[in-house]
């Protein structure tokens, strides 16, 4: 029986006491039938829009490692070519891989896709909570040699893990690591883990009701019907209202500089963010700048906690990639191609300006 026995409650050791195992299994598979009954429905759709959209198999199914290591089978809707993971190994799955089709990018961003790990909390490969499952290619290139990354495998991973909720898959493997170690480390709460879930629910649901909605009138009314116009953007841009850049002299010294290192008293130029994708972002400026190699300094400003807003920062390079003369509140508007300089700044792009964490914490 997989369960690692805690020797009393002060000292808590990672894993289940063989009351706590018990009990999780029979709760989980409890929950995951009744899920299951609930959502299939929707199962029964998506399988038929992945069969006439994208094609058979509609089921991928893919290997993972699981509580101590052990490997499993992990179910999920298809939402990718039948040999990405083949040609692209360890890699994780980025807009560098090129815009997805549409059902594929619903799917992903509601979670729809992860419906079928249902069957795997079934089966008792997974639970409902715990650190999401890796692949052995990613976990062997990125991740063995964090330290303290396997306390993870000392309980199940789940279908819903604290990380993947609160940051997006750019987030450094360190980062999400620590999160999930945090909560392995804590005796098993069962009201808190409902709420989890509850609320896991509410922000799927309101995300996919938000991205029908805008599917339904972007694709399906003004570009089929109305025949308004046609969409050419390869991703969907971030509007952003309280965005602004600093522009710096370029920097060979700044390869890994954080927005600590660059003072706003220092910059060139300096605008606002009018928005923002994965590789693009438009800049609002009354300065002219020439030099096509850039080094930036964007923030994005928050709630107000006290007499401050909040903001966050991140450094980046990018290049001119159009230049437009507007004559309205601001004299220049130009597009550069970004590349944020570290995977940090990475993350702090994609979790505040572009919001792809699944629940956005205070900010």
């Amino acid at each position: 029986m997989d369960f690692v026995l805690k020797k009393n409650k002060r000292n808590f050791r990672p894993g289940y006491s063989l009351t706590s195992y018990i009990f999780a299994r029979l709760a989980n598979g409890m929950a995951a039938l009744f899920f299951l009954l609930l959502s299939l429905p929707v199962m029964i759709l998506t399988s038929i829009a992945v069969v006439f959209l994208l094609g058979r198999p509609v089921l991928y199914s893919g290997t993972r490692l699981g509580q101590r290591k052990r490997s499993f089978t992990m179910y999920k809707f298809r939402t990718l070519p039948k040999d990405f993971q083949n040609k692209n190994r360890a890699q994780l799955v980025s807009h560098r891989h090129g815009r997805q089709p549409l059902i594929s990018q619903f799917m992903r961003e509601t979670r729809i896709d992860e419906l079928p790990q249902l069957l795997n909390i079934l089966k008792g490969d997974m639970d409902f909570m715990g650190p999401r499952p890796i692949r052995p290619e990613v976990y062997n290139a990125y991740c063995r040699k964090i330290n303290g990354y396997d306390k993870r495998f000392s309980v199940k991973p789940g279908l819903i893990g604290y990380s993947q909720l609160l940051t997006p898959h750019s987030a450094p493997k360190r980062l999400r690591s620590h999160m999930d170690n945090r909560a392995v480390l804590n005796e098993r709460r069962i009201f808190f883990n409902i709420y989890i879930v509850m609320l896991t629910i509410y922000v799927v649901m309101r995300r996919t009701v938000k991205m029908g909605y805008k599917i339904l009138i972007t694709n399906v009314l003004k570009m089929k019907l109305l025949k308004q116009y046609n969409e050419k953007r390869g991703f969907d841009r971030i509007r952003l209202k309280k965005g602004f850049f600093y522009l710096y002299e370029n920097r060979t010294d700044c390869l890994s500089c954080l927005y600590s290192d660059l003072y706003e008293t220092d910059c060139i130029a300096k605008g606002r963010i009018f928005d923002i994708n994965e590789e693009y972002i438009r800049l609002d400026t009354n300065d002219h700048f020439n030099d096509s190699e850039l080094l930036l300094k964007i923030s994005v400003k928050g709630k107000t906690r006290g007499s401050k807003p909040l903001s966050k920062s991140c450094v980046c390079r990018g290049v001119v990639y159009k230049t437009y003369e507007t004559g309205k509140n601001f004299k220049y508007t130009y597009i550069i191609k970004y590349k944020p300089v570290t995977e940090l700044n990475q993350y702090m792009v994609d979790q505040y300006f572009l919001s792809k964490s699944l629940i956005q914490y205070v900010f």
